[in-house]
């Protein structure tokens, strides 16, 4: 019986985290989704890359899609101006009551660096995806 009670536990377990993993990657879509058309025609990424980025954080190394990101997160004003994640941005992907990993992504990311003008910001984009399924 305690072995039973100790796999549904597991199973919920994971499909919880998934489940909030999720919802970031949904409200990373929604944040960005007022820029997505005009920052597609500035950079001409290929969409295959961004939906992968988006749906499973599977990270490509084009630089189209490096600025498309660096694109519709600077046009959404994800970062301050020292180029840190706004605190704002952050608690609008993982929801209010999450300070301790708002305060992480903001902290540990500002670090990220890229080889491009728009790969810091993608690098910063990765940093926080993989911290916030990491935390989550």
């Amino acid at each position: 019986m305690s072995k039973i009670v100790i796999v549904v536990v597991l199973v919920f377990s994971d499909y919880s985290c998934q489940q909030n993993i999720n919802d970031v990657r949904v409200n990373l879509q929604r944040e960005i989704s007022g820029f997505q058309t005009y920052c597609i025609a500035k950079t001409h990424p290929d969409q295959l890359q961004i939906e992968n980025v988006l749906i499973n954080s599977d990270f490509g190394e084009d630089e189209s899609l490096k600025c498309f990101f660096d694109c519709v997160l600077t046009t959404t004003l994800a970062f301050d101006q020292n180029f840190n994640f706004d605190n704002d941005f952050v608690v609008a992907l993982v929801g209010d009551g999450r300070q301790d990993i708002v305060n992480g992504v903001i902290d540990q990311c500002k670090a990220a660096d890229g080889y491009s003008d728009c790969g810091k910001t993608y690098e910063m984009l990765r940093c926080a995806l993989t911290l916030i399924s990491d935390l989550i």
